[in-house]
């Protein structure tokens, strides 16, 4: 029932090696960074040691991520477990970003045809009107008078159009009418063209690029709806894409997965990390009963590297504010964040976390009773 005994451990080596140790610190669940100039003070090399604080994994990670998200389809098990790859950041960076670059073509084309649909869907439905009348588009279009505008705008912006209509030399129909737009044919005069653009700007009208010299394919109700047909067809195909693309290559997007994943991870654990030429330098607190196994872990996975430790009570002397870790029995732990609500004890204080479970015990009592 005291305050842990902590020591602070450097590892210095070549990049890949820290990595590999900082993925088995991550295991344990108890090393605290912390930055390498606390261990190197004083040292010849302190001086040329470069600090990091950012993590640039970050986004490779978010823009897989975001593959996922796209696909509606779950994120694979994150599991930092394995990080031996001979895969630069710029490697990752630029795999990652073919990928992204695949599925954006893919999302711009959905946009694409999505458009040239709404096109045809007023085509459609202002043919199916024109018909109705006893006309044909054909007629409409050989017109040197009139011009005819198809757009969409919002049911609010519908309204003030009408209103602006009852003084203005243009008439507007409906055409399709949907929760919160509207798709609308317009016909005023060829002298009036210049004041319909600006009445159309007022109203945020998103004019339909209809080309009445095609009014002869137009007419064509069975050839329109195959079109659009086709369009929905092709729009299902890529939106299907990202699903698709994560099934057919699931391996090794996974495994691209665990790596970024692990990386991500090494590198937030390792955010006060210190670089010296292609050396990466990794500082710490670990409690002292944990060091021998952490030693053995880097003696391991770290052979070239090297490992420098100080004993929590001589970095104290030296006026290094150390990290509190309480242990207590299982009993007695239940308190601890009662006392974590109020300060943990300084490194060298005691803890105060027996005490607390008596009194708090006994003062509930009181409080029950009366």
């Amino acid at each position: 029932m005291a305050v842990v005994g902590m020591v602070g451990v450097s590892f210095a080596g070549p990049r890949e090696e820290i990595e590999r140790v900082a993925l088995h610190l991550l295991s344990t669940e108890n090393f605290e960074p912390m930055s390498p100039e606390v261990m190197m003070e004083g040292h010849p090399l302190g001086s040329r040691v470069r600090t990091f604080r950012g993590n640039r994994y970050d986004a490779l990670l978010e823009k897989l991520e975001s593959l996922w998200g796209k696909a509606g389809l779950p994120l694979p098990r994150k599991r930092a477990e394995e990080v031996r790859s001979e895969m630069s950041f710029s490697d990752l960076e630029s795999r990652i970003d073919r990928i992204v670059d695949i599925l954006a073509g893919g999302q711009a084309r959905v946009e694409e045809l999505e458009a040239e649909r709404e096109t045809w869907r007023a085509i459609l439905a202002f043919g199916n009107a024109v018909r109705e009348t006893g006309r044909n588009m054909s007629g409409l279009a050989s017109n040197p008078y009139g011009r005819i505008a198809i757009g969409t705008l919002s049911r609010g912006n519908w309204r003030r159009l009408r209103e602006t209509g009852l003084a203005s030399p243009f008439l507007a129909l409906p055409l399709i009418e949907e929760e919160r737009r509207m798709t609308i044919v317009v016909f005023y005069g060829a002298d009036f063209h210049e004041g319909m653009m600006k009445i159309f700007s007022s109203v945020r009208l998103r004019l339909v690029p209809v080309r009445m010299e095609e009014a002869l394919r137009y007419d064509n109700e069975d050839a329109v709806r195959y079109h659009l047909e086709s369009l929905e067809a092709e729009i299902v195909n890529y939106r299907e894409m990202p699903a698709r693309y994560i099934s057919e290559n699931k391996i090794s997007l996974e495994r691209l997965y665990a790596l970024v994943y692990a990386k991500q991870r090494i590198y937030t654990l390792a955010q006060k990390r210190g670089e010296l030429a292609d050396m990466m330098i990794l500082s710490g607190w670990i409690p002292q009963i944990a060091y021998d196994s952490v030693s053995r872990a880097a003696t391991r996975e770290a052979p070239h590297s090297l490992v420098m430790v100080e004993y929590g009570d001589i970095l104290e002397e030296q006026g290094h504010e150390l990290p509190t870790l309480l242990s207590n029995l299982p009993l007695v732990r239940r308190f601890q964040e009662i006392v974590r609500l109020y300060s943990l004890p300084a490194y060298s204080e005691l803890d105060p976390t027996f005490v607390v479970a008596l009194s708090f015990c006994l003062f509930f009592g009181f409080m029950f009773g009366d």
